[in-house]
């Protein structure tokens, strides 16, 4: 009862049927249904198209960044986005850009290591 439960509901929300693999166990394979946000559906039922825009970080982000490292080197990036008021993933992006750049290199093991600004 419970397979045929599963195909009513997925029938029921215009869900695709599941593929199911059969040899000495059974797999059930669903599908992920697509979602598109509220606001790229408002925009596409208004004859518009969506555009993805790239996630910009504030250009004053990195320099309070390293000013923060220099600061205290052995503090956390969750601790500088606490400090300068971002989010924890914008310090994340920032210092990795800092790091590509060679601006900034991480020291000793993940916990407790330091940060050292190349200059």
């Amino acid at each position: 009862s419970g397979f045929k439960r599963i195909c009513e509901m997925m029938k029921s929300a215009s869900l695709p049927f599941p593929n199911i693999i059969s040899d000495e166990f059974f797999v059930i394979e669903f599908e992920r249904p697509k979602m598109e946000s509220k606001t790229a559906k408002t925009l596409r039922d208004n004859g518009l198209t969506p555009v993805e825009t790239p996630v910009e970080t504030p250009v004053e982000t990195p320099e309070m960044i390293l000013f923060k490292l220099r600061e205290n080197p052995r503090r956390t990036l969750s601790e500088v986005a606490v400090l300068i008021n971002r989010s924890r993933r914008a310090v994340e992006r920032a210092s990795a850009k800092l790091i590509k750049e060679g601006k900034l290199k991480h020291l000793g093991p993940k916990k407790g290591g330091y940060w050292e600004i190349v200059r």
